[in-house]
């Protein structure tokens, strides 16, 4: 025996928005938060690497806490850790924390993280000739 139901009405909840979504504007300042931080270029298989690295002095916490203060000093609603980590980890192009595999040369290092090399090049320079005798 089958019995037929009642159309009640289609469900109601399906153009809602969730309530707890984070707005695009807190979203994009997250973002230009992480991209705030200066990238570091992998010495293993540059070419075929497809993430960003960031300093290994750094993690999320790290992260979050300068986010905290970024946004107390610009009067701004900091969002949660959780929604901080989930963009980090959604961003693109892949961002990861560099770890040497082998010691590097702060001088090295120095001059290739920096964009103002004139300073350094000197420096740099003398540090090179010393190395190739």
């Amino acid at each position: 025996m089958m019995t037929k139901g009642i159309f009640v009405g289609y469900d109601k909840r399906q153009n809602s928005k969730s309530h707890n979504a984070t707005a695009e504007i807190q979203r994009q300042q997250v973002k230009d938060h992480i991209n705030s931080f200066p990238r570091i270029e992998s010495h293993y298989c540059k070419r075929d690497s497809t993430k960003n690295y960031l300093n290994a002095d750094l993690n999320i916490s790290i992260m979050y806490r300068l986010y905290q203060d970024f946004c107390t000093s610009n009067s701004l609603s900091p969002l949660s850790k959780f929604v901080y980590q989930s963009i980090f980890h959604d961003f693109e192009p892949t961002l990861a924390f560099y770890r040497p595999k082998k010691d590097q040369c702060s001088v090295c290092n120095a001059f290739n993280q920096t964009k103002e090399k004139d300073p350094l090049r000197e420096e740099y320079e003398k540090h090179k000739k010393a190395e190739k005798q």
